[in-house]
């Protein structure tokens, strides 16, 4: 899927988040967002997510228009074809884990569905874990329940908010290494936000470097 930014900006109450920003995005072109704290990178994949609207500006997602400001309709966010690993992992409380996985996979039969849930679960370490609730996790487990849950639909755009923040160091050379394995499978275009330089140089592709609003 391609991704076409144009002039976007975006701000809350007197403070400018984003000033007028651009990026384009290949089809399944991996693309690592940098930037200090504040720089506007989560809320540019917001923004792309539909779970934020622009003040000015647009987004296509394949040549199609998705968000713009008001009075322009807006494409609602379960219409966009994209699958994302907010930076909180935002888990159902009242679901188990593979009830969490599994909740993007409703084109599937439950059988299916639960076959690709475990599948992801065991990617991310956490074979088992699927009758467990997020309230019996810890942090870094719940990171890669989110992140499982993420790479699961295998949805042609693929956001991730820093997806290993919290993780234990020994894993994210692992989970790098799955996260590339179902990218190469998929052929997703993946828009992958990190502080951490030698993270994104995992990732690979395209870096990118955001501050105040702005591609630098």
């Amino acid at each position: 899927m391609n991704l076409q930014i144009t002039d976007l900006t975006f701000a809350r109450g007197d403070r400018t988040i984003l000033d007028g920003l651009s990026l384009t995005v290949a089809s399944g072109e991996r693309c690592v967002i940098l930037g200090p704290s504040g720089s506007g990178k989560t809320t540019l994949l917001r923004l792309i997510a539909g779970l934020e609207r622009p003040a000015g500006g647009e987004i296509r997602l394949d040549g199609t228009v998705v968000s713009a400001p008001p009075p322009a309709r807006m494409t609602p966010p379960h219409a966009r074809g994209i699958a994302m690993a907010l930076q909180f992992p935002a888990l159902w409380p009242h679901m188990t884990v593979l009830d969490n996985v599994t909740f993007g996979l409703a084109a599937h039969d439950r059988r299916g569905a639960q076959a690709i849930g475990e599948a992801r679960l065991a990617d991310v370490g956490l074979a088992g874990y699927g009758g467990r609730y997020p309230h019996q996790l810890s942090g870094g487990e719940a990171k890669r329940v989110a992140l499982a849950r993420a790479l699961a639909p295998d949805r042609p755009l693929l956001l991730l908010d820093e997806p290993l923040v919290h993780v234990e160091p020994a894993l994210r050379d692992t989970l790098l290494a799955v996260i590339d394995a179902r990218l190469r499978a998929s052929g997703a275009t993946v828009v992958y936000v990190t502080h951490d330089a030698a993270e994104g140089d995992g990732v690979g592709g395209r870096q990118v470097w955001m501050k105040d609003g702005r591609v630098q």
